[in-house]
């Protein structure tokens, strides 16, 4: 059994074959600012060992994709993000990348070897998190004390015929959205909007069509994008309007998962993501101030690429098709894409905050426009990608 290290400067065995590495000239700092303290990588017979060397408890979740990426975060972890970057790359991984956060840390790292699920668990003597990734579930695995995630298959569900939508109303029931100077709000444009695409789409008969919502209800964030995953749909839509303290912003625009990369877009997903409020705490399983760490670098990494294709088509669509200025696509940390295994955006049609685009929101006209351009991307995406196959 081999095991990799970042800097193997001191190595103590003990129990079970594992090794854990110790920096031998700042351990006493190391354990006083930092809770994680390094990474090793085993290689096993069915697949690869993790472990992650901690000071002392963590609450942490785990994020893998059928791309080898692996995404460990930790809440209220600390990390010398210099130490774990600057250092050789074990044998077994590609790469690896450490960041920490305000309230939070991450590590992430591309694993060599091909894995189909894996198990964790955090164990408390000495502390550390082992994860194995598996490449086959073999006879007598335990996963007592462990938990078994399933990878989303990006490979066989681009390879289906794209025609399972599932159209998100942003906002609804308490969680009216942003409201017009007139007294419009945001809730109802979008279900308006989401019940004439899903007309559209079933009128089309190539489709079928979920909606998270029909009607004036509450529906936590995380739970519309499992609606989707459950169902096993091949596209993602959260229908939304903008809105800005600045009563002169307007414009259309179309968002994918990402890290956000300037303020605007930032402020965009702070107020669609400030819908938790209406929800029960037992339904947070984040933290809004750590939600930036859990996106950095995982950036919805299996569906990206049709993520911001499917974003490019919407918005092109949507600057030609609407009277209002097109803002073009962006990238945010919108909760209620961070839980989509499948192509997933999130469209900001016009800005309520702005009375002329308001006028247009009241529209019927307006609305359907709206509509037909989205479902125009949605068939131009699945023509590409069905061609591509």
């Amino acid at each position: 059994m081999k095991c990799h290290f970042l800097l193997p400067r001191i190595i103590i065995p003990f129990g079970y074959g594992l090794c854990i590495y110790i920096i031998s000239t700042s351990f006493a700092y190391a354990l006083d600012e930092f809770n994680i303290l390094n990474l090793a990588a085993s290689e096993k017979v069915n697949g690869v060992l993790l472990e992650i060397l901690v000071t002392q408890p963590l609450q942490y979740d785990i994020v893998a994709d059928q791309n080898q990426t692996v995404n460990i975060n930790f809440f209220e972890g600390k990390l010398d993000t210099a130490f774990f970057n600057a250092q050789k790359v074990p044998d077994l991984m590609t790469w690896i990348k450490a960041y920490q956060f305000k309230n939070s840390a991450q590590l992430s790292f591309r694993i060599r070897r091909p894995f189909v699920s894996f198990t964790h668990l955090l164990i408390d003597h000495p502390p550390r998190i082992q994860v194995s990734l598996l490449q086959e579930i073999m006879p007598g695995d335990s996963v007592e004390s462990a938990s078994v995630d399933s990878l989303p298959d990006k490979k066989g569900m681009m390879n289906d015929p794209i025609d399972l939508i599932v159209i998100d109303p942003g906002h609804g029931g308490e969680d009216s959205g942003a409201v017009g100077k007139n007294g419009l709000l945001e809730k109802e444009i979008t279900l308006d909007i989401a019940n004439r695409l899903s007309q559209l789409l079933k009128k089309d008969r190539e489709f079928e069509v979920i909606l998270t919502r029909d009607k004036d209800v509450l529906i936590p964030l995380e739970e519309r994008a499992e609606i989707a995953n459950q169902k096993q749909a091949d596209i993602f839509i959260s229908i939304h309007a903008n809105s800005s303290k600045k009563r002169s912003a307007r414009g259309c625009e179309t968002y994918f998962l990402s890290a956000a990369k300037n303020d605007e877009a930032r402020a965009a997903a702070a107020l669609e993501n400030s819908s938790i409020r209406f929800e029960r705490v037992e339904n947070q399983s984040w933290n809004p101030e750590d939600l930036e760490f859990m996106l950095m670098d995982l950036v919805q990494s299996e569906f990206l690429l049709e993520s911001s294709d499917l974003a490019g088509m919407i918005q092109n669509r949507l600057k030609n098709e609407l009277s209002v200025p097109g803002r073009g696509i962006n990238q945010a940390g919108f909760v209620v894409l961070s839980k989509a295994y499948m192509p997933a955006v999130l469209v900001e049609t016009a800005f309520i905050s702005n009375q002329k685009e308001e006028a247009l929101l009241m529209q019927s006209s307006f609305l359907q426009k709206t509509a037909l351009a989205i479902f125009g991307s949605i068939k131009e995406f699945k023509t590409k990608y069905e061609s591509n196959k």
